[in-house]
This record gives structure tokens, sequence and C-alpha cells, in this order.
């Protein structure tokens, strides 16, 4: 036997974050109040990946680090997406933009980067920056990957 679907229909989906412009976390938000199923916000957005709604972007060059599920949330991660955004030419949100342009002024009092280390419990960590080519943009090299 199938297991039920959590996220509506794509029509649905359409609908939702094409016409009315929903987030996708307002898209969990609807569920929840309409069916009363909690789902995850990456799990709305899986479903508007597969209906081919957005454009999945990946940014390897801002994070090439394989994140832990556990650290993807953390605030220097997304402020490593909201780069990766502008560097394509992408809109951020006006929240994004601030909390990016914080970071860069922050970064350059502070001499800083971002460091990941994917074996403890913070994972992320603002770090001395180091000559480069060890250290570039916002990102620091831990192991020759980056």
């Amino acid at each position: 036997m199938a297991r039920p679907r959590l996220v509506p229909s794509d029509s649905v989906l359409e609908q939702w974050y094409v016409e009315e412009g929903l987030t996708q976390q307002q898209i969990v938000q609807r569920i929840w109040e309409q069916d009363r199923v909690r789902v995850a916000r990456s799990t709305v957005a899986v479903a508007l990946h597969r209906a081919g709604l957005t454009d999945r972007v990946r940014y390897e060059d801002m994070i090439p680090w394989r994140v832990r599920v556990e650290h993807s949330s953390h605030n220097l991660v997304n402020i490593l997406r909201a780069a990766g955004r502008e560097a394509r030419g992408l809109e951020l949100t006006p929240a994004a933009r601030t909390q990016l342009e914080s970071f860069r002024r922050r970064q350059e009092e502070e001499d800083c980067v971002i460091a990941y280390v994917p074996d403890t419990a913070q994972g992320w960590f603002l770090v001395r920056r180091r000559p480069a080519p060890l250290d570039r943009g916002l990102i620091r090299d831990l192991d020759g990957r980056a």
C-alpha cells in the first residue's frame, strides 16, 4: 500500500506558489491549517521542484562541504546561501540582504571567514582569515577541497 501524500497536488502547489505567491514556509503553514498535517519546509521544497515550479539551486562555490542535516539551518550557512544567490544575480529577500551586508561588515571588522567542522555540535564557526589562497571570499579552506 502506498504512503499517503503529505503535500497537495501539483496544481494546488502551483496555485499557492505561483499564483498566490506563498513562500515555502507559508505553504507548510497552510497545509497545517487545512489538513492538520505537519510537513517540513524541505518537503515542500522537494514537492515544488518535482512539480517543475522551482529550479533547485546549489551553492557548491559558497558551500563546498557536505553539510550535516543538524547544521543545515545555521545562521552562517544561510549567509553563504544568500551570498551564492547574490553571486548568481538572483533576488534576495530584504532580510537576507540585511543579514549578508551585516555579516560582510563584521567580516571586514574582525578579518574573519566562515569555517565548517562537521564533527562538532555547532558545525559553523567564524575564524581568523588566513592569507590567500588559503581562505577565499567568505569561507575557510580546511582541507584543500575548497
